[in-house]
């Protein structure tokens, strides 16, 4: 997600750019998390107990981290954006980069 964030313009708006980026690697991110959910999730059908245990809890944690991929690290990003588009630095935010 981020190589894509890199990949845009950064002389356009940050929603655009928010745009490029989650069509860009989004789809991926989506695709590769269902199929990493399906193939924990399917452990569950042994007979063994620990194996039903770790299946549950790898799933769980795939769903966990495609939900901070998509809401938290892309809002990160955007928030980023907005100060790089102000010309802030990127650790102290409040302060304003001498060109």
């Amino acid at each position: 997600m981020l190589a894509s964030w890199r990949r845009t313009s950064p002389h356009d708006p940050v929603p655009k750019r928010m745009a490029e980026c989650y069509a860009e690697a989004a789809v991926s991110i989506t695709i590769t998390s269902i199929t990493d959910m399906l193939s924990f999730w399917v452990g569950v059908l042994t007979p063994f107990p620990c194996v039903q245990i770790f299946s549950v809890y790898s799933g769980a944690a795939v769903v966990a981290t495609y939900i901070w991929h998509i809401f938290f690290f892309g809002g990160a990003i955007a928030l980023s954006g907005y100060h790089e588009a102000d010309n802030r630095h990127s650790l102290i935010w409040c302060k304003q980069a001498t060109p």
